[in-house]
């Protein structure tokens, strides 16, 4: 079912409203508003729209009253409701709910710098064969000579140790070390860096743990974008809808004063040139209302990518389009000053900027030397720290304790301190340059509620004034103290005034949005 551009429309008693019934304000808000556009899922087509009766706007039968008032659903979504759905299933929002969960995983990744780095391996190693030397490299002599040398030593105990000696420097010079070519090793290792975890890892986390706030605040920013978005599209549905109703409405009106002008000119009252005139009119308003139509469809389109709808998905007004919003009860620095304290935008400069401090802090600790304590320990075989080598699995462990420092290091860290240094002006900057478009935005936002006030007013008198004179115009035709022209300016200034007065109230109602938006009312309560 589709609400409001197919609706049928009759010839119009709301063109003629006795002047002895003036009509309120707020009887005006009921018959020229279609401000509040929902969309109402699974809505059975059985619904019935809840009667709504006019008060104080002239004879019961009003055609274009009941145009508008037909198109209010009694459980149709609110705006609020609306902006609610946006923000469920708006494509920025997923977007920054990535932002913030790279965020939080970068925070984490830095916690781990706390902790120090372990280490677990197993390692098997194959050695090439190497031809060691013996263990005593003598003088060529031949053996023979040497036992001849011995038997010549006339003392039996010099004898005897003289021959210990000779035996023991032969098995010398035949005996080498073993190389025990496959080696298995389980290993463990813990390295602590003491200088690190203040000079770099702290102030790296604290950087990251406030990027993670930044992009909380970005969160609420896209989520208030999103709600002003869908509120303001939704209006501007809604003022498409009027403008329809408004352009149709003129189109039957003009009808009926062509057809009574056609019998005036062939009862001879009036030149055929005004009939002429009339279709010409006529004519105009059946394009006026080509466009409405237009204006209707792209402003349903764009409602309904916001809102996340498929085609087939109810677009229906709420009875809540008849609420004025709030009037505004403070000044405009006191809107400034509520911005300032409740945009996410600007906070979250103020705290990008608390974190790029920390970032340069964190990159200008890499220039300083280090300490490392380190552990160590070794389950292997054979065991290179124990002699001699046997081919069996023996543990070993070592502590140490290791300065070292880095040119090309410290080098490093400066370049990476001095980007990090200038990407903080960059934000200081911006948030400088935010503050001074907070100021024009706010003041732009309070002046134009302000106005929007007085636009209602002044728009409530020309339709007044409009109605009565078209009223008036229709009679002198009809009893010929007044030409065709008169009707047909008559009839252009009665839908200009329509058309203005449907503005003026879509109008407050966009400007208070854009007003709450300004001021952070709509991310701050998306904080609570």
């Amino acid at each position: 079912m589709t609400w409001g551009p197919n609706l049928p429309l009759g010839k119009s008693r709301f063109l003629r409203t006795p002047p002895k019934v003036p009509m309120t304000r707020s009887s005006f808000a009921r018959i020229a508003v279609l401000a509040l556009v929902a969309v109402s899922i699974g809505l059975p087509a059985e619904a019935q729209v809840e009667e709504v009766q006019t008060t104080a706007a002239g004879p019961a039968e009003n055609p274009l009253g009941d145009a508008f008032l037909e198109l209010l659903v009694p459980h149709g979504l609110t705006a609020d409701a609306a902006a609610e759905l946006a923000k469920s299933r708006a494509p920025a929002m997923a977007r920054a709910e990535a932002n913030l969960d790279v965020a939080t995983a970068r925070a984490k990744e830095a916690r781990v710098g706390f902790y120090g780095r372990a280490e677990a391996g197993y390692r098997y190693t194959r050695i090439k064969r190497i031809q060691n030397p013996t263990i005593f490299q003598g003088p060529d002599v031949d053996p023979a000579d040497l036992d001849a040398l011995v038997a010549g030593v006339a003392d039996p105990n010099a004898q005897i140790l003289l021959g210990s000696y000779v035996q023991l420097l032969d098995g010398l010079a035949s005996a080498s070390f073993p190389i025990l070519r496959n080696r298995q090793a389980l290993y463990a290792s813990y390295t602590y860096p003491v200088t690190d975890v203040f000079f770099r890892v702290l102030p790296g986390y604290k950087a990251a743990d406030r990027a993670k706030e930044a992009s909380e605040l970005e969160l609420l920013a896209a989520t208030a974008g999103v709600e002003r978005d869908a509120r303001l599209a939704y209006y501007d549905y809604a003022y498409a809808l009027s403008t329809d109703i408004v352009a149709r409405q003129s189109l039957v009106q003009m009808g009926a004063a062509r057809d009574q002008v056609k019998a005036l000119v062939e009862g001879g009252v009036l030149p055929a040139v005004d009939l002429m005139r009339v279709n010409a009119q006529l004519a105009s308003v059946e394009v006026g209302v080509a466009q409405a139509a237009l204006g209707v469809r792209v402003a349903e389109e764009y409602l309904r990518s916001l809102l996340g709808l498929s085609a087939d998905e109810v677009i229906a007004l709420s009875e809540s389009v008849l609420d004025e919003p709030a009037d505004v009860n403070f000044t405009e620095e006191e809107a400034l000053e509520r911005a300032l304290q409740q945009r996410p935008e600007i906070l979250a400069l103020r705290v990008a900027s608390e974190a790029q401090r920390l970032a340069a802090r964190a990159a200008a600790g890499g220039r300083y030397p280090q300490i490392i304590a380190q552990g160590n320990v070794e389950y292997s075989n054979p065991n290179p720290l124990i002699f001699p080598q046997q081919q069996v699995f023996r543990s070993s462990w070592d502590v140490s304790a290791v300065i070292r420092w880095s040119p090309d290091e410290t080098v490093a860290s400066q370049r990476k301190m001095e980007t990090a240094l200038a990407e903080l002006r960059r934000i200081e900057a911006d948030e400088t340059a935010l503050r001074d478009a907070l100021r024009v935005e706010v003041a732009q936002a309070h002046r134009a509620f302000e106005a929007a006030k007085v636009a209602l007013e002044a728009a409530r008198v020309g339709l007044e004034a409009a109605e009565e004179s078209y009223r008036v115009r229709v009679m002198q035709l009809e009893a010929g103290a007044a030409v065709t022209r008169d009707l047909i300016d008559a009839e252009s200034d009665l839908t200009r005034a329509r058309l203005e007065m449907v503005g003026a109230v879509i109008g407050i109602r966009q400007a208070r949005v854009a007003l709450d938006y300004a001021t952070g009312e709509y991310a701050a309560r998306a904080s609570r």
